[in-house]
């Protein structure tokens, strides 16, 4: 457990926020494999879900695009 919060605090200090995003999708995953939430709670997840996945694909094409322009 412990290990866990010293390595996202670490990523997040050093400015990857890759290793935090990643964090918060196995949390809301979790958190979605059970049965007894209410449509609302299941609803509100499934955005925050998917609000992630753009941020880090978004983050990704930022990336891609900073090592295009590198190269060029």
């Amino acid at each position: 457990m412990y290990g866990n919060t010293y390595q996202r605090e670490y990523a997040r200090a050093m400015g990857e926020t890759a290793y935090d995003t990643g964090y918060q999708l196995k949390i809301i995953e979790r958190e979605l494999k059970k049965k007894d939430l209410t449509e609302g709670e299941r609803s509100n997840l499934l955005a925050a879900e998917s609000i992630l996945k753009k941020q880090v694909q978004l983050k990704v094409l930022n990336q891609d695009a900073k090592k295009l322009v590198e190269k060029l």
